[in-house]
């Protein structure tokens, strides 16, 4: 009798479920859909602690479109369209967030400033495909950064291209030290 060794695809995938259980490592958490988002459907049940569970760095929006979800370090901030930023409750709700464990593969410094297209090139060049999911976080000292986002918004709701003409801007002007 000879034992053999199954590397089914069935036991690939118990193996790679079993890791990212343990670590995490690999997970990317969606609530909702963004056509959803697109169409109207503001209000959602995930809330921020349960969001936290899934990831420490990502991006989405709060029930009523109530400013931009900015998600990282373990810490979830609410932009608000006031130009306001503030840490958000563990209970607040998102109709729409996309979250992931931060764990760079690829690091790049740069010892000079740069246009935010000269950034887009360099990542650009960094990703190896169109068709894979990445998370970007940049680090550094910036003389503005320029933040976007409509106001609250109250039923009965509007499709979100509709609410784009009147989305609030704002500079944030940074002191360079």
């Amino acid at each position: 009798m000879s034992t053999q060794t199954c590397h089914c695809a069935e036991h690939v995938a118990a193996a790679y479920l079993k890791h990212h259980q343990q670590t995490g490592e690999g997970e990317i958490y969606q609530t909702s859909l963004m056509s959803a988002l697109i169409d109207g459907v503001y209000e959602g049940d995930t809330t921020m602690a349960d969001l936290l569970e899934h990831g420490d760095f990502g991006l989405g929006t709060f029930n009523q479109l109530d400013g931009e979800l900015i998600a990282f370090d373990k810490t979830i901030f609410q932009l608000r369209s006031d130009g306001s930023a503030r840490h958000a409750d563990p209970e607040q709700k998102t109709p729409f967030a996309v979250m992931t464990f931060f764990k760079p593969e690829i690091t790049q410094q740069f010892d000079h400033p740069m246009s935010r297209q000269e950034l887009h090139n360099v990542i650009d060049t960094l990703v190896p495909s169109d068709n894979i999911f990445c998370a970007v976080r940049i680090d550094g000292a910036f003389e503005h950064v320029r933040t976007r986002t409509v106001p609250k918004q109250t039923p009965p709701y509007k499709p979100m291209l509709e609410l784009s003409p009147h989305s609030q801007n704002f500079v944030l002007i940074t002191s360079m030290a």
